[in-house]
């Protein structure tokens, strides 16, 4: 288990920049919000009854990709577009009652890859498809009638990591953007595999691991090879793996379990030094937390 830091345990820990995630605020809702790591201070980026989540920088920043169902067509959510200020939200794919989660985009932010069940699919089950920003095209990337989610745009742009079920059980695959090149990371029949998520150089996927009784922990292994380790945190519930550097792991996590250890208390962030251990709280208080990302 690694140890929380203390303001004197922080080295190799402190970091600038900022850190985009959603929030269940106490009224129910779902909000997207950034913290500036240098003043401490939070932003609301989106308000209103309306669930707001699953919020992805674009590369160069100025752009924030998210999942609204503020439309009335809208029981789940669509993709929607901001600014990275919060400011012209505006819708991508257009008003409709689909599902649609986990936007990813690519490095040359000019396509976004994202779960969705819109026209175009393999049968009744969400598909990951690629959003053309500019003309809001889409291409079925999965073609397969399995349940796909998760989308996870590698950083040379060459590959996507998803969670399909096609072998009988949630797994890790990688595919090329082309659709070719399809073969499947993990192999882990007694679990689920979850919200995979690209280190820095490429070579490895952190991801969500559970059982169906058991609390999740996070793992990580490298797509050339067949086995994995596990992150050690001081949590038995982890969420959310997104990486800084290949050395600093964001991720959200409870401290507190029913006796079926299931989560019992709001989920805050916090980052990971995967040398060290150590790890650092960033945010607290009655919400709960997600989905986090960050950008210098």
């Amino acid at each position: 288990m690694s140890a929380l830091a203390t303001p004197a345990t922080e080295a190799g820990l402190r970091l600038g920049g900022k850190v985009l995630f959603h929030r269940r605020e106490t009224t129910g809702w779902l909000h997207i919000y950034v913290l500036d790591l240098a003043t401490q201070e939070t932003q609301a980026l989106t308000e209103g009854e309306a669930n707001n989540y699953d919020p992805a920088w674009s590369p160069d920043g100025t752009q924030i990709a998210f999942i609204s169902d503020r439309s009335p067509q809208s029981e789940y959510g669509t993709l929607w577009l901001m600014d990275a200020d919060g400011t012209h939200q505006r819708s991508l794919l257009g008003e409709g009652n689909y599902i649609e989660m986990g936007p990813s985009w690519s490095p040359d932010g000019t396509r976004i890859a994202i779960e969705s069940n819109r026209p175009g699919k393999v049968g009744i089950n969400p598909e990951i498809f690629i959003v053309d920003v500019a003309s809001g095209e889409l291409t079925n990337l999965t073609q397969d009638p399995a349940f796909e989610a998760n989308p996870a745009w590698s950083p040379d742009g060459a590959q996507i990591a998803f969670v399909s079920d096609r072998s009988g059980n949630a797994e890790i695959w990688v595919v090329n953007v082309d659709g070719s090149g399809l073969r499947q990371v993990t192999n882990s029949p007694t679990v689920g595999e979850w919200r995979p998520a690209w280190s820095p150089d490429g070579r490895s996927l952190a991801y969500e691991s559970f059982p169906m009784t058991a609390p999740r922990v996070l793992m990580m292994q490298r797509v050339d090879e067949s086995s994995a380790r596990k992150i050690e945190t001081f949590s038995i519930w982890n969420q959310w793996p997104a990486w800084v550097d290949d050395d600093l792991l964001l991720f959200a996590a409870s401290e507190k379990f029913d006796d079926d250890l299931q989560q019992a208390s709001p989920a805050h962030l916090y980052v990971l030094n995967l040398t060290s251990g150590r790890t650092l709280q960033l945010t607290s208080g009655p919400e709960d937390d997600g989905r986090p990302s960050w950008r210098p």
